[in-house]
């Protein structure tokens, strides 16, 4: 039998060296592919061998590992998601960028399962390829385009079944909160993984190929795709979906929560959420859906100006509900065309919009103490609304003024104007978090952001399949449902739910990474409609109908167990280690003013409702650590768990690496 994965996999990871100008094609070894599943298990593997200690994020040492699943390229849905490994700039930290619609499918297409950018060019360029044909070409005409329009020089040179990845000014200016985005709609690497590539003058990839994936009993996949496809479009919501997906996401983002505003000070007034955004200012705008290969739910949208102020302006947006939350609603934006502009503003130069909103929000608030002057900004007044807005992501985008500071994110900012600046900033590992603790609950989401080695921003592996994670009550039926959909051993159900009511949520993370790992190995989706139908049973299924390789539910979660070690492993040689897994410390000493008037002064809660203090947060890093079976001490994999993982060597190594420490 040969060592080479023969079903699912393409079997070849595609290396290039942009310093030497070469691109080397090598064999997958099928041990690498039954140990680790595939995308992001196997990155994680690789990481260990590129990735030296202390590598700085931008320097040409640092290494770009992208994958595709096994699952990816066959008819199941969902089955499209690319996930990017490399040490981010913003945190330090080694991590992944998840990002969606055609890129893994056109990278198994030109025949490949992973690929691997090293070192720096020395001028622009950009990466065409077409299964064996590998160009490393020349970008600079490309060098100080947005990225809708380097996406369509691509697309009309290569033709649209390319896929492109690229990235906007920001990157090309190592911005430290600049992303990439794929096909223009696709947002990927929201910590900086922009300028890893603008650092290696990689201005874009353009993907594609004539392979097809070969799958081990194509019959069966054919029943249970067909079987998973008919129970996403026989829903009842699946034709509003279509129709009004964005709207639904704000309804659960936004209108259905507590939305933080004012420097996480206070949350949205309930009464206002409509003003600006709302059903039919979403449909006045709306141009098309879009969606990713093999999915029947289109959750992306191209979104056109039709009327008023900038009329005919087109731009393209992945989560229209998340984004006007951030952009319109905290920064108190007047129409819906202001908010189609700042879309097509932080689309075209790939700048985050989470992570901007929370940079101005803090700019907005140190202004207003004083902290930051007229001076510093260059004669603009810092307030919220649309001007502030659209010229702070001009000055981040470019490296401008004040937006030079903003550009390296929340450390900077300290470092610029002082540690009186803490005290009104919120960031766990020097990112900020997507939500407040303090106006929903401390849920496997929020704790996951905690805990991940992304940092702030780390809130998927809590996420996907979840009961509503915003909810106070025990609510323990949906969360004992949500257990054995993530296949958490019977023996670890006494200890999650060590409570009357309610749940522990440190140790229910520990299997919520793993559920998320097992979605981002396979290459499946992690939006909440794919979280919701596939369980862990079915994805062992559906990888075994795939690939050959007999595989159950618990073996698969061991998979997903073994890479979560590796990758914390990696972070620890980084210098990641329990003392920074804290929430923000305004999480613990400030409450939120409820900004509906209420009166309710909100406070970090569990899922009982109780108001949580630092004793409490600590006991639950415990019992997270506990979980893993990792020392709790320092909250780091034991030998003995890595040993028992079948990570003998990385447990040797690592315990050399320690004891040298």
């Amino acid at each position: 039998m040969p060592n080479q994965p023969t079903y699912g996999y393409m079997g070849k990871i595609l290396e290039v060296d942009l310093t030497r100008g070469e691109a080397v094609a090598k064999e997958l070894d099928i041990d690498i592919a039954k140990n680790f599943i595939g995308d992001f298990g196997i990155n994680a593997r690789l990481a260990y061998d590129l990735i030296e200690p202390n590598t700085d994020p931008l320097s040409p040492r640092n290494v770009m590992i992208f994958g595709a699943g096994p699952l990816v390229g066959t008819r199941i849905p969902g089955a499209a998601r690319c996930h990017i490994l490399t040490k981010f700039p913003l945190t330090g930290s080694i991590w992944e960028a998840g990002g969606s619609m055609a890129f893994s499918t056109r990278l198994k297409a030109a025949g490949y399962d992973h690929l691997i950018i090293t070192g720096r060019s020395d001028k622009p360029v950009y990466l065409h390829i077409f299964n064996d044909n590998v160009e490393i070409c020349d970008a600079n005409k490309l060098w100080g385009k947005g990225i809708f329009d380097t996406t369509d020089v691509l697309w009309d040179k290569y033709g649209k079944q390319h896929s492109v990845m690229a990235i906007g000014q920001a990157g090309e200016n190592l911005v430290k909160i600049s992303l990439c985005l794929i096909d223009k709609v696709g947002t990927a690497g929201k910590g900086g993984l922009g300028a890893v590539m603008g650092s290696k003058n990689l201005k874009a990839i353009a993907v594609n190929g004539s392979n097809k994936v070969k799958v081990y009993n194509p019959e069966k996949l054919r029943k249970l795709a067909d079987q998973l496809r008919k129970t996403l479009t026989e829903d009842p919501s699946y034709k509003e979906h279509v129709k009004l997906a964005q709207m639904f996401e704000w309804e659960g983002l936004v209108r259905g929560t507590k939305c933080e505003y004012k420097n996480w000070t206070e949350t949205y007034p309930r009464e206002k959420t409509d003003r600006v955004i709302n059903v039919n200012s979403y449909l006045k705008v709306k141009k098309t859906r879009l969606a990713c290969p093999s999915c029947p739910r289109p959750d992306k949208d191209a979104l056109e100006i039709r009327n008023g102020e900038y009329k005919g302006l087109v731009t393209y947006v992945s989560g229209f509900g998340g984004r006007a939350r951030d952009l319109a609603l905290r920064g108190d934006l007047e129409s819906i065309n202001q908010y189609v502009k700042c879309l097509d503003l932080v689309g075209q130069y790939g700048v985050c919009t989470h992570l901007f909103w929370s940079l101005y929000a803090l700019a907005v608030n140190l202004y207003d103490l004083g902290i930051i002057t007229k001076e510093d900004t260059g004669g603009l007044v810092l307030k919220r609304g649309f001007e502030t807005q659209t010229k702070l992501i001009e000055q981040i985008t470019f490296r401008e003024r004040i937006g030079d500071v903003l550009a390296d994110g929340i450390p900077a900012i300290i470092k610029k104007f002082g540690k009186e600046c803490e005290k009104h900033a919120i960031a766990i590992k020097g990112e900020d978090p997507q939500r407040d603790g303090r106006a929903h609950i401390l849920s496997p989401n929020l704790f996951a952001s905690v805990v991940s080695p992304e940092g702030g921003g780390g809130i998927q592996p809590g996420l996907v399949g979840s009961p509503d994670h915003f909810a106070v009550g025990s609510l323990e039926d949906a969360w004992r449902a949500y257990c054995r959909q993530i296949g958490v051993p019977k023996e670890a159900l006494n200890r999650i739910f060590d409570k009357p009511t309610g749940y522990n949520v440190g140790r229910m993370t520990k299997h919520s990474e793993e559920f998320y790992t097992i979605f981002s190995s396979l290459g499946l989706c992690t939006r909440h409609h794919y979280g919701t139908i596939y369980n862990c049973s079915l994805c062992a299924e559906l990888y075994s109908a795939v690939t050959g390789i007999e595989m159950g539910p618990y073996q698969l979660k061991e998979c997903a167990e073994r890479a979560w070690n590796m990758l914390k492993v990696l972070n620890v040689k980084e210098g990641f280690t329990r003392k920074d897994d804290k929430v923000p410390r305004r999480w613990l000493e400030e409450s939120m003013k409820d900004g509906s008037g209420s009166g309710e002064e909100l406070r970090l809660r569990d899922s009982r409702g109780k108001v949580l203090v630092e004793d409490d947060v600590e006991k639950l890093l415990d019992d997270y650590y506990d979980e893993h079976g990792w020392e709790i001490e320092r909250g780091i994999p034991s030998k003995e768990k890595l040993i028992n993982l079948g990570l003998t060597e990385v447990a040797t190594d690592f315990k050399e690496w320690l004891s040298e420490q």
